[in-house]
């Protein structure tokens, strides 16, 4: 494990170390001092969440803030989360203008919690600083802003080498793994980002409203990244809900409080044989998604060859998917063997972190370089990261080929060497298929 290191002494060091007079500040301890002329507030935490989900409790003595704003002293605040490099910049101005309304806890300090999320292939950022229900205030410019503090020339760049000291020296306060985390938002009251409202979905799959379920199972797989035959979709006759790209799926939804019947399988062959001579497909999976799986309809499906869910392992592996890199073609790896997969998938989500650890790295050594860069070398700079060579040499090239395909689109080949891409398209289409997920789970 990396030693923890003191992040507001580590900044300081390296001011002191350029030359940048540094005075400390009557009755403030040491979360106050002058940094030639201007008062810095620091505060700072460790992560106190776990790596997937770090989270970080800060607080801001009001008192003290009253003494500044009283003297009419300038001040900033830097809300340091786990390391240097991922330090919030709040002006003056900009700390009252969030905090004029919001009172602090008994003790008289401002609670911020800082909640994280670790974003696997998640380029963009966005930082949401929120105080009530409806006073949010975008603050993901004041991210290591460090070149607008109101300092000399020299101040400010030095501040600005903190970044590539941090580089080059390793100081963090993370984890055995060299892997970024990207926190989400900086809120003022508990609140999970990203969750599945799975009791809602379960009420839904017991309540007999059949179109209901299959629309809500249906936005469930565009977010997974599947394309759908909107057109044939849950059409009399048709299945309820069709995958064409990147694997073509026929699913049938049954959304009753009681069992399922095994006629569902001959329904579901029946549809599926139609829908392939129609269109001429050559293969097509046969996936059932109910409530509850009883034994009867596991071990008929495996005769007839289709494949079952419940709809609590979807709902989970929903959730994963929101908060994790997660591509349709894994799919392919749930459907080796017919029957009930519902313990594959969950076994999938348990044991996917070295998958989801790999992709993410290898985006974060072409963020880094900027340039395009042949398997050889991205292969060189995992390893040297820690990455051993037999994991590199069996998984690298097939992220290499998921990263880069038209589904996925974050990394592109050309001449042999890939770069980092963003499709915005990508990210939009995430937003309206959860949009359209909200509002059936809302309707239901």
């Amino acid at each position: 494990m990396v030693k923890s290191f003191d992040p507001r002494q580590k900044i300081l060091d390296i001011l002191n170390e350029n030359n940048v007079k540094i005075d400390k500040v009557k009755g403030m301890g040491k979360i106050g001092y002058k940094i030639n002329g201007l008062f810095v507030y620091f505060t700072f935490s460790k992560n106190l969440g776990s790596e997937e989900k770090p989270k970080y409790f800060l607080q801001v003595n009001k008192n003290k803030i009253d003494t500044l704003i009283t003297k009419n002293i300038n001040f900033s605040i830097f809300l340091i989360c786990g390391n240097i490099d991922n330090t919030f910049v709040i002006s003056k101005e900009e700390f009252l203008r969030f905090f004029k309304d919001f009172k602090t806890a008994k003790d008289g300090n401002w609670k911020i919690n800082i909640i994280g999320i670790r974003r696997q292939i998640k380029i963009e950022q966005k930082y949401t600083l929120k105080l009530k229900k409806d006073n949010e205030f975008d603050i993901t410019p004041l991210l290591n802003n460090y070149s607008k503090l109101e300092l000399r020339d020299e101040v400010k760049n030095s501040f600005l080498k903190l970044l590539d000291i941090y580089k080059k020296e390793g100081f963090q306060e993370i984890f055995e793994k060299d892997i970024p985390l990207y926190p989400i938002k900086i809120k003022f009251k508990k609140e999970t980002r990203n969750e599945v409202n799975i009791s809602k979905i379960m009420e839904i799959a017991k309540s007999g409203k059949g179109t209901l379920f299959e629309s809500l199972v249906k936005e469930i797989f565009r977010y997974f990244g599947f394309e759908i035959d909107d057109e044939i979709s849950g059409k009399n006759g048709e299945l309820d809900v069709i995958c064409i790209s990147p694997l073509a799926i026929g699913i049938e939804c049954r959304s009753t409080k009681g069992n399922v019947g095994v006629n569902i399988l001959d329904e579901l062959n029946r549809h599926i044989r139609r829908y392939k001579e129609k269109n001429k497909i050559e293969r097509i999976y046969g996936l059932i998604i109910c409530d509850t799986i009883t034994k009867q309809l596991s071990d008929d499906s495996i005769t007839e060859g289709a494949f079952i869910i419940d709809i609590k392992t979807l709902s989970t592996l929903f959730q994963y998917s929101l908060n994790n890199y997660f591509s349709p073609l894994d799919f392919e790896k749930f459907f080796t063997e017919a029957g009930n997969i519902s313990n594959k998938i969950m076994d999938f989500i348990q044991n996917n972190e070295r998958r989801i650890a790999l992709r993410e790295q290898i985006i974060g050594v072409l963020k880094e370089k900027k340039r395009g860069l042949q398997p050889i070398e991205i292969k060189t700079i995992l390893e040297s990261k820690g990455w051993r060579i037999e994991v590199l040499n069996k998984e690298l090239e097939q992220c290499l080929i998921e990263l880069s395909s038209p589904l996925i689109g974050y990394i592109e080949k050309e001449n042999d060497k890939y770069s980092l891409v963003w499709d915005e398209k990508y990210d939009k289409h995430k937003i309206e298929s959860l949009k359209r997920l909200d509002e059936v789970i809302q309707h239901g």
